[in-house]
């Protein structure tokens, strides 16, 4: 298989790659095709997942056109509506001191998740809260190709930040959010202007207290304070650092701005 792959033409990666969502339109004519196609849809994605190495290896054994055509609906809605989520809120935030990596994940995961939003993501538990590993790790690349962000690690004495320096296409991005995401704009609007001088351990504890939330709800469990305090300390040992009080302030918080999981997450 290995063979294979070596020998297929740049022009057939990249159409692979386009097709599974690793890259973005190129020409005019997949923009157009990629418009006409998702002109009427919802990015209702909730029940699908997807392999990418089984699909990468199964688009290069059978090219029907047809196969083809389902990959590129399944995955690439849904990996360029994240990107271009991203792009909106590092936009209007990569200028703040408190803006990096971290703090654009849980900004995201929680414009994700209002309003059922059901955008197909794989977040898992990690000690700063519910993070997407492979999205995060390939919107750099996304983010450069496109001409919207170079992201760099820099480091001052024993302190490392992510900082995220625009390019020459800064704002291309806006008619894709705008196309993308009327219903939701309000609400991610005001998750940014919210959380925009926000130290990033703040947005980190309202992004978790929201996943545990979500846990109760879709195992049937009764919230409370209590129960949310539970799962909070048991998501890992880095959330000791967030005083019970803190805590309890911040689920206090979230119930006053609504910003909760509806009840049929």
């Amino acid at each position: 298989m290995a063979k294979k792959v070596e020998n297929i033409s740049q022009t057939t990666t990249d159409y692979i790659l386009g097709s599974v969502g690793f890259i973005f339109p190129r020409t005019e004519k997949e923009l157009d095709n990629f418009n006409r196609l998702y002109s009427d849809t919802n990015f209702n994605l909730g029940e699908y997942t997807l392999n990418p190495d089984k699909v990468f290896n199964d688009t290069l054994l059978n090219s029907k056109t047809e196969k083809t055509k389902l990959i590129f609906e399944i995955s690439k809605n849904t990996y360029f509506k994240r990107a271009v989520l991203a792009a909106e809120i590092t936009s209007q935030l990569y200028s703040e001191s408190t803006y990096g990596s971290v703090k654009l994940q849980k900004l995201m995961f929680l414009c994700e998740n209002i309003d059922s939003m059901n955008i197909n993501y794989e977040y898992s538990k990690q000690a700063a809260g519910p993070y997407d590993n492979k999205f995060m790790h390939s919107i750099g690349f996304v983010f450069e190709k496109q001409g919207w962000f170079k992201i760099e690690k820099v480091k001052s004495g024993k302190i490392s930040r992510t900082v995220f320096s625009p390019l020459d296409k800064l704002g291309t991005h806006k008619d894709y959010f705008n196309r993308y995401f009327p219903k939701y704009q309000e609400k991610i609007q005001w998750m940014i202007d919210t959380f925009r001088k926000e130290r990033t351990d703040r947005v980190e504890l309202i992004a978790t207290l929201y996943a545990c939330w979500m846990e109760l709800r879709s195992n049937n469990q009764i919230i409370s304070d209590d129960a949310l305090l539970t799962l909070l300390y048991d998501w890992s040992k880095e959330k000791q650092k967030f005083s019970r009080l803190t805590a309890l302030e911040g689920i206090q918080w979230m119930k006053e701005n609504n910003v909760v999981p509806s009840s049929n997450c």
